[in-house]
């Protein structure tokens, strides 16, 4: 895959095309390969290496990943479920995935419907963000998302967040160690780049037409690329953080999160 207007070859398992040609077939190498790669290489690098070769690993081109959305606006169903799943440690798998794209998907997710009642959060827990998100969006000049579900969904993660590690993180990125994370306050909701861009990753705080705001984002920034330029339509509101402007591009440069 060609990095993203650099026109240098850029692969996540740090192998170059002939490296990766060279490797074995895919089945091997998630088998015995594994231990091997990782004790030469590490295990991230290992871990990427079956990444990489797995025939089943879709690699999104660059239009392709110029047209995506996040999936919790594509399908908040599955999101949600996926959430509470992954709260009752079971995970949801590629058949259900594969099953919610293709045929029989009102099927599936009234399945997937079902099981996310099994264990939702606290109803203290989502009242108290129900709360906070109406609140923020009378300070900030935004609006919830129009789409149906997408708000829900992303209080569900909130919601359940709270009720494991105490706090509001962000539900829509992933966490080696939550309780480490919310050291940083950095992706506790309202995260820094809401409060410094007025930029929500989660489509929670959008505009009327479910747009994040970007106008104050760096250039460089991965929702200028996404959704392009779009103007805050009530700059007189939010930002209460945006001095704190460079200190949050010297960390994302030095802490990737």
């Amino acid at each position: 895959m060609n990095g993203m207007g650099t026109g240098e070859w850029y692969e996540p398992s740090g192998l170059t095309p002939e490296e990766l040609a060279a490797l074995p077939p895919y089945d091997e190498i998630a088998g015995k390969e594994f231990t091997k790669i990782a004790a030469i290489s590490g295990e991230e690098v290992a871990i990427n290496v079956i990444i990489a070769t797995d025939p089943d690993c879709w690699v999104p081109t660059e239009e392709e990943f110029a047209r995506a959305r996040p999936a919790i606006e594509v399908d908040p169903d599955l999101v949600k479920a996926a959430w509470s799943a992954n709260r009752r440690g079971i995970g949801v798998s590629q058949s259900q995935r594969r099953r919610s794209q293709g045929s029989g998907t009102h099927r599936n997710r009234s399945r997937l419907r079902r099981s996310k009642l099994a264990d939702l959060p606290s109803e203290k827990a989502i009242q108290r963000m129900r709360l906070f998100i109406d609140r923020y969006c009378e300070k900030s000049g935004t609006s919830t998302h129009p789409g149906e579900g997408v708000t829900e969904a992303v209080v569900l993660g909130l919601a359940q967040n709270v009720d494991e590690i105490g706090r509001p993180l962000c539900p829509c990125r992933f966490y080696p160690d939550k309780k480490e994370e919310i050291k940083y306050r950095t992706w506790v909701c309202a995260c820094d780049d809401m409060q410094i861009y007025k930029y929500c990753h989660c489509l929670l705080f959008v505009n009327a037409e479910g747009l994040p705001i970007t106008e104050y984002l760096p250039e460089d920034h991965e929702g200028r690329a996404i959704y392009g330029l779009v103007k805050d339509p009530t700059p007189d509101k939010g930002r209460p953080l945006r001095h704190k402007a460079e200190e949050r591009e010297q960390e994302r440069r030095e802490r990737p999160s």
